[in-house]
């Protein structure tokens, strides 16, 4: 029992350049402006005011924030709309740390609890990356915090990795139960592998009017390998964790290990997720589910996989060395 306790131990402690993390605060970041600010370019901000000043609805909210200032009034709302931004432009430069993480994370809380009916799961994951950069941080690398303490944008000194598995795992959790959860008929044979089709149909969701257009009739069995494919998908994304822990396990044998060492399972579900996401961008009105989601693709890959393929983000980075094997590359645990 102690061995397994050390070896979990090694494992949570390995340290990392922060590359991955970096990215992932960039892209949420800039998430996180698209999503308050076409809050504001769409006049959508009534619906996160009381009705007694020009809202839609008799708002009310217990969260903390919310409640010092005043409530769900003009002023309030539009304050925090440009707090989330300020800040979210100083979280995708790099600027203060944890700090701008933390103001972002409080100011979204209070802005998302107003009407959740109004928003979605992105919600949600929005948060919990901000949460995860609170704790991770994330400037130590592609800031402009790196560049005031070394004078390079670039640096290669060790973080907790941790946070980067915590951010994997969520992208497997939300994938592996969105696939779960969807039962109905329409995603199976016996119901003609219709979803997708019908979510073309329906006008609250659809950016288009395809109701109306009788040439959609025609791409029906497209959406129905569209369906079968993407429940497949989601469902058995939590492989991917499974693959990246038989990588680095490699040293204990077995043919799952000898073929996580021939092949990147991390590729095709990421090009599958690209592809729908893609279409979905396109396609439907979702908010920023897909953009946020896809932020999350990034702490899959390892820093010197990314700099292996963009050599720029490890310029003028001093070399250092990373306490252990990162999850995702070779090692054998005993």
């Amino acid at each position: 029992m102690s061995g397994r306790w050390q070896r979990w131990v090694r494992f949570v402690s390995h340290r990392e350049p922060d590359t991955p993390m970096a990215l992932f605060r960039v892209a949420v970041g800039l998430v996180i402006l698209y999503t308050h600010g076409m809050m504001l370019w769409t006049g959508g901000v009534v619906l996160w005011e009381h009705r007694d000043w020009g809202g839609i609805y008799p708002l009310g909210s217990k969260q903390w924030l919310l409640t010092l200032l005043g409530g769900p009034i003009p002023p309030v709302v539009y304050g925090l709309i440009t707090a989330a931004i300020i800040s979210a432009c100083t979280l995708t430069v790099g600027l203060f740390g944890r700090l701008s993480a933390l103001v972002c994370l409080q100011v979204s809380m209070a802005l998302f609890s107003l009407l959740p009916a109004a928003g979605g799961g992105h919600d949600r994951l929005i948060t919990n990356a901000l949460f995860i950069l609170v704790l991770a941080g994330a400037t130590t690398t592609l800031s402009l915090d790196a560049r005031i303490r070394t004078g390079r944008w670039c640096s290669s000194t060790p973080v907790p990795a941790w946070p980067r598995y915590v951010l994997w795992f969520q992208l497997c959790l939300v994938y592996g139960i969105t696939g779960v959860h969807k039962l109905g008929s329409s995603w199976f044979p016996w119901g003609g592998y219709s979803a997708v089709y019908y979510t073309l149909l329906t006008p609250s969701w659809t950016r288009y009017d395809f109701a109306s257009a009788a040439w959609v009739a025609w791409l029906h069995p497209l959406t129905q390998v569209g369906t079968a494919v993407s429940w497949l998908w989601e469902v058995s994304f939590p492989v991917v964790l499974l693959w990246a822990w038989w990588k680095h396990t490699a040293g204990r044998g077995g043919w799952l290990r000898r073929f996580a060492q021939r092949v990147d399972l991390r590729v095709p579900y990421a090009l599958i997720g690209l592809v729908m996401h893609g279409s979905l961008l396109v396609l439907l009105d979702l908010g920023p589910f897909s953009l946020i989601t896809l932020s999350f693709y990034i702490p899959m890959w390892h820093h010197d996989e990314l700099v292996q393929r963009w050599p720029w983000l490890g310029a003028d980075a001093p070399s250092e060395t990373a306490s252990s094997t990162p999850l995702g590359q070779s090692k054998t645990l005993t």
